[in-house]
C-alpha cells in the first residue's frame, strides 16, 4: 500500500515504513520497484512519499513507526520523531558514506541506527561524492540484513 499522492484519508498506525525518494530528481534507489515488492510482500512495509505530507502528519506517522528505512539524508531526519519502543532506523547508504555513521547515529537517542551499504549504480556528475548518485540494493543482501537486524518476515 503506497500512501501519499494527495490522498485525503486518515493515517493509520504504520509499524514499518519505507520512505521513497522516487519523486526526487537524483539519489534514489535504481531498483526500488524490486525492493518495494520484497518489503511490502515479505516484511509488511508501507511506502511513503514524505513530501506529500504536512509536518504535523509526518510527526504523527513517525511517532508510531517501529522500523523506518530510506536512503540516508533528510528523509531519515524524520526519525527524530520516532517514539515506539525498540525503534529501528535503517539507512541505505553508499560505502563512501560510512564515515558519517557516528555523526548521524548520535542524533537519534533511543533509536537503533542501522546501515545497509548499497552499490552506486548510476554515478552522476564528475564528483565521486555520493550525494549526486543513485544507489542499487541487492535483494538477497537486503533480506540478509533485515534478518541480521531482527526484522522478521511477516506471513
Amino acid at each position: 500500500m503506497q500512501l501519499g499522492g494527495g490522498q485525503q484519508h486518515k493515517i493509520d498506525i504504520i509499524d514499518r515504513i519505507y520512505i521513497s525518494r522516487k519523486k526526487s530528481p537524483r539519489r534514489y534507489l535504481s531498483n526500488e520497484k524490486e525492493i518495494i515488492e520484497i518489503l511490502e510482500k515479505q516484511f509488511n512495509f508501507k511506502v511513503l512519499y514524505m513530501e506529500d505530507y504536512s509536518l504535523c502528519k509526518k510527526i504523527n506517522i513517525m511517532q508510531n513507526a517501529k522500523v523506518v528505512m530510506s536512503i540516508e539524508g533528510t528523509s531519515l531526519i524524520n526519525g527524530l520523531f520516532m517514539n515506539a519502543k525498540d525503534s529501528k532506523l535503517i539507512a541505505l547508504r553508499s560505502f563512501d558514506m560510512t564515515e558519517h555513521i557516528f555523526i548521524i547515529s548520535s542524533m537519534f537517542k533511543n533509536i537503533e541506527f542501522l546501515p545497509i551499504v548499497c552499490d552506486i549504480k548510476n554515478k552522476i556528475g564528475d564528483s565521486a561524492f555520493w550525494v549526486e548518485s543513485d544507489l542499487y540494493l541487492d535483494k538477497d543482501y537486503l533480506i540478509k540484513k533485515l534478518k541480521e537486524y531482527e526484522i522478521e518476515p511477516i506471513n
